[in-house]
């Protein structure tokens, strides 16, 4: 069994998981990043600010500044731990980043009717900014997603799909086959295989390493 995953893995029991049972893992994302120019917004334009990946924190933190008397957002952990390396003070963070609308109807909440940045990528899916009014959003583009599309010879057992943009990069290149089990890092990623008419077999709910080994634990005893 060959187990790809478009993210590399830095989580000590799933490599063991895999290990342990013979299992080959391919962890390589399927896209990159590069910064684009953009002019940091006047901050008496929002009140809030949403970031929706690490990446958006980099990007954007590398060339602004975020006021004491704004609030922060983040999507969920990985988005909050890049938040608390750059000494940010976390004011939401989502409870299941693998399911956005869950998140945004929690943000919808906690915004208050207050306007909204949101950096992000030339990619994004805008799931946050769907939910709210569009005079309380405020889109800025402030890096590019790049596929970087490969072939798989032969193809994995098991594909773990972590964006749409890794999945989109994996299917310029490849078919899925019936034989091979498709798991998401959350549902955007599963509503665009389900665009594409591939059947996702599960997807996760909180978009964790941690969630992935129990789910793969599962399967390789089943």
């Amino acid at each position: 069994m060959t187990v790809f995953i478009s993210k590399n893995v830095v989580y000590d029991p799933l490599l063991e998981l895999l290990q342990s049972n013979g299992i080959q893992l391919i962890d390589q994302p399927l896209i990159t990043f590069e910064a684009v120019d953009f002019i940091c917004p006047d901050s008496a334009d929002y009140s809030n600010i949403f970031f929706s990946s690490p990446r958006a924190v980099e990007y954007y933190l590398n060339r602004c500044t975020v006021l004491a008397n704004t609030r922060i957002a983040s999507i969920g952990k990985a988005t909050s731990e890049a938040l608390k390396a750059r000494n940010c003070t976390i004011d939401f963070e989502g409870d299941k980043s693998g399911q956005p609308g869950e998140v945004a109807r929690a943000f919808t909440t906690f915004a208050e009717g207050k306007t909204v940045l949101f950096p992000q990528s030339d990619r994004s899916n805008r799931s946050m900014q769907q939910r709210l009014p569009s005079e309380q959003v405020v889109d800025l583009v402030v890096y590019k997603t790049l596929l970087q599309p490969r072939t798989f010879s032969p193809a994995p057992s098991v594909l773990v799909f972590t964006s749409p943009s890794n999945a989109e990069a994996y299917l310029r290149k490849n078919s899925i086959l019936e034989t091979q089990t498709i798991i998401t890092w959350g549902q955007t990623t599963a509503a665009f295989l389900n665009e594409e008419s591939i059947d996702v077999h599960h997807s996760l709910r909180h978009s964790t390493f941690q969630e992935l080994t129990v789910y793969l634990e599962h399967l390789i005893r089943a």
